[in-house]
């Protein structure tokens, strides 16, 4: 404060969601003053996904989309928001755990939340990247490894019709699928 003046101005920025204390200190012996300012996060712009990085043909796997503003600070939606799912291939995503009643193409992060949950399965062994995406936001993506299920049919092959006596004209194989 200079000579003369009775206050002084100065600003605060803070890009982390937290509550903090200020405090103005006094090296002439006039004590001390406290504020505590909380700072909470921005608009959402972004996404982040989470979930499992990988899943076993036929299974249903839980995943996560949560909304972040400019700072990654975790904040909730003003209203209803739509979030569109993509990048599957093979498999198809749901609104339900289970993975039933019926696939699903969009999510919805409900008003004053900050986060959906979808569901994804795979029959197919592959690597996808799943995505999730609203207008003007900066998509959150999941990369997910299908991995075979344990084998759970045993078939063999080829069918034949043999002579009383002879020896197969092949050899036989045994095959196991998930």
């Amino acid at each position: 404060i200079l000579n003369g003046s009775s206050n002084v101005g100065f600003y605060f920025k803070n890009n982390v969601v937290e509550t903090a204390a200020i405090t103005g200190n006094s090296e002439g012996g006039l004590g001390s003053s406290s504020i505590t300012l909380n700072t909470v996060g921005g608009a959402p712009t972004n996404l982040l996904g989470s979930g499992p990085g990988t899943i076993l043909t036929g299974a249903c796997a839980t995943y996560t989309v949560t909304t972040k503003d400019l700072f990654s600070n975790v904040t909730t939606v003003a209203s209803d928001t739509a979030l569109t799912l993509s990048g599957g291939q093979a498999g198809l995503f749901y609104g339900t755990a289970g993975c039933g009643a019926g696939s699903v193409s969009t999510v919805t992060v409900s008003s004053g939340q900050s986060n959906a949950l979808y569901y994804y399965k795979n029959t197919t062994v592959q690597n996808v990247t799943l995505l999730t995406n609203s207008s003007g936001w900066t998509a959150a993506s999941s990369t997910v490894t299908v991995n075979p299920s344990a084998p759970t049919i045993l078939t063999l092959n080829p069918s034949v019709t043999l002579t009383a006596g002879a020896c197969s004209p092949s050899a036989f194989t045994v095959n196991t699928t998930d």
